[in-house]
């Protein structure tokens, strides 16, 4: 059971949050505007578009990103 708290909670925290978690990349380079990864499965190199990066762990928000999500009006996507 500790396996599922660890692994499929916090997916499913972001999940209600709007975030979409991608495992299974590394990341090769970061610029104001993409992300360049790379799939470890397949070896194939993707790049994504951001606004704002927070590079984070753990399975809780952050004090300074929720108080970001308020001044920006998302904070009703936390729970």
């Amino acid at each position: 059971m500790l396996g599922y708290q660890f692994h499929f909670l916090p997916h499913e925290k972001f999940s209600r949050d709007g975030i979409d978690v991608q495992t299974g990349r590394r990341v090769f380079s970061l610029s104001d505007k993409e992300i360049t990864m790379k799939i470890k499965s397949t070896g194939e190199v993707c790049s994504v578009p951001h606004g704002l990066v927070v590079w984070s762990t753990g399975v809780e928000t952050r004090p300074v990103v929720k108080d970001f999500m308020a001044q920006i009006g998302q904070s009703g996507h936390l729970r």
